[in-house]
């Protein structure tokens, strides 16, 4: 303990010393606030000064001849009465301990007032406060609340809002109500659009739908891939174009519904999306060995839209068509007739030399009689 004296130079820890004049008892103890070793006693308080600073942590000072341990600014007196401590240590404060001067005081968190007893914290209501904290419906929480709104609206960006519906709502084709909310729903042959749900799309599944129709200006539009076509009773309808029947592929073609997708023969790849090349000979011989079956699909673009030819002009052809089939007809016959009927005064049939023959001796005979 360091103490010094004429005896002992040092005790260690827990010994005791016994101070005869003095009459006091004191014990080697290491303090809890500092870790320092110093003499102490299970009597608080402090003794006289002169021996060891009275036991005190801070200052010992006497007043009519009474000991007693002062603590420097910021730090209390400890409940043995010579240790110094900081004045929110043991603080009975539920949340928050602020020193103030010696002393302390105890506070609580937002959404909390303190309570009577200085000490502990209770639970504002926040949901009778004025003005009003929430717009419709205030929940009052543990340390907070929580704003609600009514049947019919929804919380957007911290406000309520009304939920839209079919009044609002901005549905492409029909609109049905639920429940605080709409659901879209679109007129047949069409359906609604994954990518947005107010919208509804054509539903081209088997190669055929509704053309899009404005008939402010009669005219019929069909997604890309298609071509408008009409039926006997006037629906304009779109048709799925085979843009394999124009060789867009250099080898193998496959129709898809409003596009096309080109496959390359074994031993090439693709080079781009409608031709192909040979595999290079410098690649892995048995990488590419044996049949290995048609090269995966590559997506293709889709060509030009084929426009739908005016009925004006599907009689014009036919009518070219009809005149080009008469007159060769009328050549043909001119050239049998020529070939029949050579320029003779003699007219016999069209036949083989033999029967000609015949027919000339027929005639010499009858000269001759």
């Amino acid at each position: 303990c360091g103490a010094a004296g004429g005896d002992f130079m040092a005790l260690p820890p827990g010994s005791t010393a016994v101070v005869s004049p003095m009459g006091l008892q004191l014990l080697c103890e290491t303090a809890a606030s500092t870790g320092e070793t110093r003499w102490g006693r299970s009597e608080p308080g402090a003794w006289p000064c002169l021996l060891a600073n009275g036991g005190c942590e801070g200052s010992c000072e006497e007043f009519d001849g009474a000991p007693r341990c002062v603590c420097p600014a910021g730090k209390k007196l400890g409940p043995d009465g010579r240790g110094c401590l900081p004045p929110c240590d043991g603080a009975p404060c539920d949340q928050h301990c602020v020193p103030y001067g010696e002393s302390f005081r105890c506070m609580c968190a937002e959404g909390y007032q303190l309570g009577p007893d200085g000490s502990t914290c209770q639970d504002v209501d926040d949901c009778v406060k004025i003005p009003e904290v929430c717009e419709q419906v205030c929940h009052n929480t543990e340390g907070g609340f929580e704003c609600r709104c009514y049947r019919g609206y929804e919380m957007v960006e911290g406000h309520c809002m009304p939920v839209p519906n079919c009044s609002t709502g901005p549905c492409d084709h029909m609109c049905e109500d639920v429940p605080g909310s709409y659901r879209c729903s679109c007129h047949s042959g069409y359906v609604v659009d994954t990518k947005n749900p107010t919208q509804c799309v054509r539903q081209c599944e088997d190669g055929r739908c509704l053309a899009e129709c404005d008939f402010s200006n009669l005219s019929c539009f069909c997604p890309e891939g298609f071509v408008t076509d009409q039926l006997p009773n006037g629906v304009m309808l779109c048709v799925d174009i085979d843009e394999c029947e124009n060789n867009y592929c250099e080898h193998n073609c496959t129709n898809t519904l409003g596009s096309y997708v080109c496959h390359c023969k074994p031993g090439y790849v693709p080079f781009n999306i409608n031709h192909c090349q040979p595999i290079p000979e410098d690649n892995n011989v048995d990488e590419f060995s044996g049949d290995s079956g048609p090269s995966l699909p590559v997506p293709s673009h889709v060509p030009p839209k084929a426009e739908h030819l005016h009925p004006g002009a599907l009689v014009g052809i036919a009518m070219g068509v009809l005149c080009a089939a008469l007159v060769l007809l009328a050549v043909g016959y001119h050239l049998a007739r020529k070939r029949c009927h050579p320029p003779s005064s003699m007219e016999y049939k069209c036949g083989s030399p033999r029967e000609k023959e015949m027919g000339l001796q027929q005639v010499s005979a009858s000269q001759k009689v």
